[in-house]
């Protein structure tokens, strides 16, 4: 109730002390985010690594890094989550997932490249108007992936509607 209370006339102070009285972790936690302490929420996070998954937790920490104004320990974990999805190729997708969360499309478009989902790398090439990579990937599909191959030309569709294309031809070589 007193947290309620303090929250609701916008005393975070006294919200993260009557928090930390409650021993909620959780609660906590959703002060912490309230108050922007994202220093704190990493150094949480660090301190009990077992309570999120791993993709999820690198995910979390590179923001509180990134929030946090840490640039060093950002790029850190960011390169921990591309290590983790070549230890982990079940969990790629997530960490690609989490290195676009926190500005790293990049790296998220090379953990995709490099995991073969073409589909979903498409997806983030023309947006980003990373135009030549996108209708490259396009022509390099049919080598690789025969079957996904009219899914990642859709996708490049829109990239060739944006260039004024009329008609889809392959790139040369």
């Amino acid at each position: 109730l007193m947290i309620a209370m303090a929250r609701a006339v916008g005393d975070l102070n006294m919200a993260r002390t009557a928090a930390e009285k409650s021993g909620n972790p959780d609660l906590l936690e959703a002060i912490l985010v309230e108050q922007g302490d994202w220093k704190t929420l990493a150094q949480r996070l660090q301190a009990n690594p077992s309570r999120l998954e791993p993709p999820e937790r690198l995910g979390f920490l590179c923001a509180y890094y990134r929030l946090a104004g840490d640039r060093e320990n950002a790029d850190k974990t960011a390169r921990q989550l591309v290590a983790l999805a070549d230890q982990t190729p079940q969990d790629y997708s997530f960490c690609a997932e989490n290195l676009f969360l926190n500005d790293r499309p990049e790296d998220g478009v090379l953990v995709l490249l490099k995991h073969n989902d073409y589909l979903q790398a498409s997806s983030f090439l023309a947006p980003r108007l990373r135009l030549k990579d996108a209708m490259q990937l396009a022509a390099d599909v049919d080598e690789r992936q025969p079957a996904e191959a009219l899914k990642v030309k859709a996708k490049t569709v829109g990239a060739l509607h944006f260039i004024g294309c009329l008609l889809y031809t392959s790139p040369s070589p």
